[in-house]
């Protein structure tokens, strides 16, 4: 229930920001209209990230071996299996669907518990699918571009898709909270470190706010489409 709560205070913190944000009348940019709010949470996330986050990635990776390190994120990739597969039939794509279960069969069993991606070499490829981007398939706008506390780039349309998402982690079965958020705060700094080679592109842009910004809303909209490329004039038909 710590999640379920901690999702609606967040809940609570965007309509409270969106509500004193649109007081603002002059924005600079029309996909993000809140942003010298979201600056000012950027600023926080990436204090949290350089004294917590970052070294606690790093040491994690010195400390962890590389097949152990590569394990680790093979299981939680597996995890992940069940919300690509509902949200695959969700966006009518029962191919992947089928490919998904078949995937996480194999690396379920021979993969020992997904520790070991034996699905790849034999052909089975990894997909991720989630509910921000089914809602974007159904033709739900994504909002505008927020920064959200911890939660990092985002908008109306992704703080929905993670709040449903949180519903089908297959740790949710765990009848003990503390195994739990042993596992989930392992799996961040696990996928904390896997980010860490593009630090170095974020930390020598120009405006690394504005660089992670249309990275982000490009990739978003990139995964709508199942890949597709996006021109910069289409993104207000997005937003």
């Amino acid at each position: 229930m710590l999640h379920i709560v901690r999702y609606i205070c967040c809940v609570i913190l965007l309509l409270s920001v969106t509500a004193c944000a649109s007081l603002d009348a002059e924005f600079s940019d029309t996909r993000d209209p809140y942003e010298d709010l979201n600056r000012h949470i950027y600023a926080f996330n990436e204090t949290l990230d350089q004294y917590m986050l970052r070294p606690l990635s790093r040491g994690y990776q010195q400390i962890v071996p590389t097949p152990v390190n590569q394990s680790i994120s093979h299981f939680f990739n597996n995890l992940n299996s069940l919300t690509t597969f509902l949200n695959s039939l969700l966006q009518n794509k029962p191919d992947v669907a089928g490919q998904t279960a078949v995937r996480f069969a194999l690396n379920s069993t021979a993969g020992l518990a997904g520790l070991l991606d034996v699905a790849t070499p034999l052909g089975w490829p990894q997909y991720q699918e989630d509910f921000a981007q089914t809602l974007g398939v159904w033709g739900i706008q994504s909002g505008p571009y927020l920064v959200l506390p911890v939660l990092g780039p985002g908008s109306i349309r992704s703080l929905a898709g993670r709040l449903t998402d949180w519903w089908t982690e297959p740790l949710n079965v765990l009848p003990n909270e503390a195994p739990k958020y042993a596992l989930r705060g392992l799996g961040l700094i696990d996928q904390r470190a896997d980010l860490l080679p593009l630090d170095r592109l974020v930390d020598q842009a120009l405006d690394p706010y504005s660089f992670v910004r249309d990275a982000y809303l490009q990739r978003q909209a990139s995964v709508v489409r199942d890949g597709a490329g996006i021109a910069p004039d289409d993104w207000d038909d997005d937003l």
